[in-house]
């Protein structure tokens, strides 16, 4: 497998990004062929839509206000909060830091476990949030689509932002919206349709791999968690299994299935913490 890295200028609202894209792919001496997956940081292509908003001045609602005052939380956070509450499915908890001052509210959006429901200052102009894109499945897919209209090359797309895994120090690449190829992997059945056994010659009843969150960890590793400016990475020779019709919804499990909900219950409440670290 290779995963190269594509250099961007800074990206505007009403910029042509699939043209910044493919321009900057000729500058590193790449061009797309088939079955190669395009990944693209979530920030390019919100900045480019212009899902933004500014926070001096947002209309605080009551529900904000009273949610700050229930948690202690520190006032000059209001405004993001607002953005949390109002871009969140659902609210499970979290935690709010003093040293600096920063909050992490684990909520649901647009199906998965996210923080801040996708709202992100970082790498967003100045005094602005960035919100996380709508339809995200459709977007990577009108992308694939405009893509192979430019090119003539079939690959796939793969959406992606940085998200947290229980107990580990750092961040971990996660899907956004991905179309062209299959996101979740059976891994209960061969290829020849046949019951998977492990080593040992025991049947695997339950194996999935979501093949295209590991796609933007590799992906994450150029892309980086700051200014670096690699926008997007191409990702060729992956293995995966490519499909213009694959169901992206594959990728999600529902509040009753999944095993965490299951196990620790949300508390709907923010802890104060002085600093992220010990």
């Amino acid at each position: 497998m290779e995963f190269l890295p594509i250099r961007l200028p800074l990206v505007k609202e009403g910029d042509d990004y699939v043209g910044i894209i493919l321009d900057a792919m000729k500058k590193e001496g790449l061009e797309p062929k088939d079955n190669d997956i395009l990944v693209v940081a979530s920030k390019v292509v919100s900045s480019a839509i212009g899902l933004f908003k500014k926070l001096d001045g947002l209309k605080i609602s009551k529900k904000t206000e009273d949610f700050v005052k229930k948690n202690n939380i520190d006032p000059s956070l209001t405004p993001r909060i607002e953005l949390y509450l109002s871009e969140a499915e659902d609210v499970y908890g979290g935690v709010a830091y003093k040293q600096p001052s920063f909050m992490i509210l684990w909520t649901k959006k647009n199906k998965a476990l996210s923080i801040n429901a996708g709202v992100d200052i970082k790498n967003s102009p100045l005094g602005y949030a960035s919100l996380e894109l709508r339809n995200p499945h459709k977007v990577a897919d009108d992308l694939r689509k405009e893509i192979k209209k430019r090119t003539g090359r079939s690959i796939g797309i793969l959406i992606t932002d940085s998200n947290w895994y229980p107990l580990r120090n750092g961040s971990i690449g996660f899907t956004i919206g991905v179309s062209g190829f299959e996101p979740s992997k059976d891994c209960t059945t061969s290829k020849d349709g046949k019951p998977m056994v492990d080593v040992y010659g025991r049947p695997v009843p339950v194996a999935r791999q979501c093949v295209s969150d590991c796609v933007a960890s590799g992906a994450l590793l150029l892309i980086g968690e700051g200014g670096e400016r690699v926008g997007a990475v191409l990702a060729r020779g992956v293995p995966v299994t490519f499909d213009e019709k694959a169901d992206p919804n594959i990728l999600y499990l529902n509040e009753n299935e999944d095993t965490i909900l299951n196990t620790f219950q949300p508390s709907n409440r923010v802890k104060t913490r002085e600093r992220y670290k010990d």
